[in-house]
């Protein structure tokens, strides 16, 4: 179906305060990296999950995903997948606004308790 004419409400979301997430010390514990990191926080994920946590420092950022139990795996787990490198780019994006790069190491490494390491993002 497509609509045509005008609407009667805004469209566009005015404020990042209209956006319905997670505060950026929920999902991080990197000091110093907030103006990299906001636009990862504003990110869409399914379901508005935001199954990611980020934590090291503002040069090597642990990017993690929730540990889903047995049922939610079963529902999420794909989603989860797809939540994780939807924030990857968002990543990137950010880094690269701010005349940053990044590079990725897939070396596991230790993530916060009821999370799973993904990978740790470099940024230069």
């Amino acid at each position: 179906m497509l609509a045509f004419g005008n609407t009667t409400e805004p469209i566009h979301r005015a404020d990042t305060s209209e956006f319905k997430r997670n505060s950026l010390s929920a999902i991080s514990s990197v000091a110093g990296a907030d103006e990299l990191l906001e636009p990862v926080r504003l990110a869409p994920s399914a379901s508005n999950s935001q199954p990611w946590f980020f934590s090291g420092d503002a040069d090597a950022i642990t990017v993690s995903r929730k540990k889903l139990n047995l049922l939610r795996a079963q529902l999420y787990g794909k989603m989860n997948q797809i939540d994780i490198g939807i924030a990857l780019f968002h990543l990137w994006l950010s880094a690269d606004n701010l005349g940053k790069e990044v590079s990725y190491d897939f070396t596991k490494a230790v993530a916060p308790n009821g999370y799973e390491f993904t990978v740790t993002v470099k940024v230069l």
